[in-house]
């Protein structure tokens, strides 16, 4: 999304090992911060095809019933029709009032764990509870649609 920049743990830096949740979020922030504010506008290398993004919400809603549905649906504990049932509600939102940027992250964040058909790290699907191997890449989005990008030191096919 063009101005959405992810910093601190959500951008799955690895600096303080795996499964670090909220331990060093402030450090990873501020270093990782500065770093995006710095950088390129864009992903890196993307590997495959692009799998197509539906189209955003157009409207917004309010921040505490985002709060309240995200802490109940986007915990650690996830569900599939759970979470298509709130990317509906927050594609279809329409409070005046609303967040228009936290409905947009609410609901790439429930497209995101939608897509991830396993449990890894913090990260648990009652309907998928186990790890799959297949999954075991990094990945960004932005307007055409969802992308794997390419692991350090891989080799791009030309």
């Amino acid at each position: 999304m063009p101005g959405l920049f992810a910093a601190g743990e959500v951008t799955s830096t690895g600096v303080h090992g795996a499964n670090r949740l909220a331990s060093n979020s402030l450090a990873e922030a501020l270093v990782f911060g500065r770093r995006t504010a710095r950088a390129e506008d864009g992903p890196g290398p993307a590997v495959g095809d692009v799998e197509p993004l539906a189209a955003p919400p157009r409207g917004a809603m309010a921040l505490g019933r985002i709060r309240e549905r995200a802490d109940t649906l986007l915990g650690v504990r996830r569900d599939g029709p759970e979470l298509r049932a709130l990317a509906t509600e927050l594609a279809e939102a329409g409070d005046p009032a609303g967040g228009r940027a936290a409905t947009l992250v609410a609901w790439l964040m429930t497209l995101a764990a939608e897509r991830r058909t396993e449990s890894r790290g913090g990260h648990y699907r009652v309907d998928f509870p186990r790890v799959d191997p297949a999954w075991a890449f990094r990945q960004a989005v932005d307007p055409s649609g969802w992308w794997r990008l390419a692991s350090p030191g891989e080799v791009l096919p030309p």
